[in-house]
């Protein structure tokens, strides 16, 4: 981040009040929510921390131990862009002020807090935070956000979780259309290229990475970090990368030495088609872009957008609903679409409805909304 860049959003931060203070044993939290919001919060964090250590096991576990981290917590959305945050996303870290950033949020704040919290602690236990390639640090944040709690104790890796309903249709639909670079060329590219392509590139990542840790099950219900086929290979390349002074690709070579490359793509492409992807809409669309959300002649608050439908599926459940090409849609069984992350959000949500139970659509048509209703049907065994 530029010094003028940091210097406008400490600014920004300045404007938006945290008048809560709340701390656990590694971190100090800052908040405009609730103290039960924010309390709810940091019990999840603890329990993410003690997977971040024994997934990552740090060189100083007892000086670690004493570390608190700050995260700041705004009550919602707004408050979290007035703020200077990026507009669309749920958390992010700042490698210059070390704050792990974000928004309350009942169905996206966790996995995505345990997603950015990953690279405040990697940053706090690593030589060198940047000498990581990205495909690295967002596949493994992304394994971690892909939690779930039970009994007080967090799984990573688990096939239902909210980061694999974002990820999983995309990678899929990827593998079968042919066309993805080769995951040796994932593995360097360069943060710009990356983030450029970032809807591909963090399905690959995320799918990769769980591929190596959890590998030949989809998970391991069993325990709470799996321990696939790969996954001390992958400890083997983070513990040379983290030391400093080594490449990616002599940390590679090391660590998966005697392992074709060749075919361990093809294992991780044959496997990823493998797992269940969930319900599907049955449409082609994407996000609106900005001068597609300024051109839209139906309501669209400040801050959200809608998704434009390409093509509705013959016989698809969007189809069969009413949905049709031309579309747009801006509600989801009530719940509105922030800016940047329309889609995800839509995989997400389209999980969490039962089979059999109607939910409504709210698309714009002409300039004028329309209410279509989706229902899902039990799959036939």
């Amino acid at each position: 981040m530029s010094v003028m860049l940091l210097a406008a959003v400490l600014w920004a931060q300045a404007k938006v009040p945290l008048p809560e203070t709340l701390t656990s044993k590694h971190y100090e939290m800052k908040t405009s929510a609730s103290k039960e919001e924010g309390q709810e919060l940091l019990d999840f964090m603890e329990l993410v921390h003690q997977t971040y250590t024994a997934l990552l096991k740090p060189d100083n576990p007892q000086d670690l131990d004493k570390k608190r981290f700050t995260i700041l917590l705004y009550k919602d959305m707004e408050e979290y862009v007035k703020a200077g945050s990026p507009p669309g996303s749920g958390a992010y870290y700042d490698p210059s002020t070390k704050q792990l950033v974000g928004w309350y949020d009942t169905t996206f704040m966790k996995p995505f807090f345990a997603h950015e919290g990953m690279h405040q602690f990697t940053d706090a236990t690593s030589k060198n935070f940047f000498n990581f390639n990205m495909w690295f640090t967002e596949g493994i944040a992304d394994c971690i956000g892909n939690c779930e709690v039970r009994g007080k104790k967090l799984y990573m890796c688990v096939k239902s979780g909210m980061i694999a309903r974002m990820r999983l249709q995309t990678i899929q639909a990827a593998i079968r259309q042919g066309g993805l670079p080769r995951l040796e060329r994932l593995m360097t590219l360069p943060k710009p290229v990356f983030m450029n392509n970032a809807e591909i590139c963090y399905a690959m990542s995320w799918s990769f990475c769980h591929f190596l840790i959890t590998y030949p099950k989809d998970e391991d219900r069993s325990a709470q970090i799996p321990d696939g086929r790969y996954r001390k290979n992958l400890a083997g390349y983070y513990e040379q990368m983290r030391a400093g002074g080594v490449s990616h690709e002599k940390a590679w070579s090391e660590s998966f030495k005697g392992i074709s490359m060749d075919e361990l793509e093809e294992q991780w492409k044959k496997y990823v088609l493998g797992l269940d992807a969930g319900k599907f809409m049955g449409i082609r669309g994407h996000e609106l872009s900005a001068d597609e959300l300024s051109k839209q002649a139906g309501p669209i608050d400040a801050g959200y957008t809608g998704i434009l439908i390409e093509e509705a599926v013959a016989e698809g459940v969007a189809a069969k609903g009413g949905i049709q090409s031309g579309d747009v849609i801006i509600k989801f069984d009530g719940k509105r679409f922030p800016r940047h992350d329309a889609m995800n959000r839509m995989r997400v949500w389209m999980q969490d409805v039962p089979y059999g139970r109607q939910v409504k659509i709210v698309v714009l048509r002409g300039g004028k909304e329309v209410e279509c209703s989706c229902k899902w049907d039990t799959p036939r065994k």
